[in-house]
């Protein structure tokens, strides 16, 4: 079973459970999900950043926003956000230290 570090991580991590119907054994399938399906998401951002495939970096920081958001992963979310609205708005030379801040918060959400 997996660990939250954080009271924020605990606090949403109940939000989270709520949404899903309170059942926690859910939530921890949907956590293994995300964990296996994005935990190398930062490289493949990455990758699109570096080869000018914005569109493709706005698509994956988008999904990974929102299932951060219904798994209670806050830090993550608002770091995707972030990124999200840089994308968006073309302000590319921002990117690698937000790139730095979402690989953080990818690695502590999915721990």
């Amino acid at each position: 079973m997996l660990k939250p570090l954080t009271d924020d991580f605990i606090s949403g991590k109940r939000r989270a459970i709520q949404y899903l119907g309170g059942m926690e054994s859910l939530y921890y399938k949907h956590l293994k999900v995300f964990q296996n399906k994005y935990q190398d998401s930062h490289i493949k951002i990455n990758r699109y950043v570096d080869h000018k495939e914005y569109e493709e970096a706005q698509r994956l920081t988008h999904s990974i926003k929102g299932l951060a958001g219904t798994l209670g992963m806050s830090e993550l979310e608002s770091k995707c956000q972030t990124l999200e609205t840089a994308l968006n708005e073309g302000r590319y030379s921002e990117l690698h230290p937000m790139l730095l801040e979402f690989q953080s918060a990818l690695f502590k959400a999915i721990q």
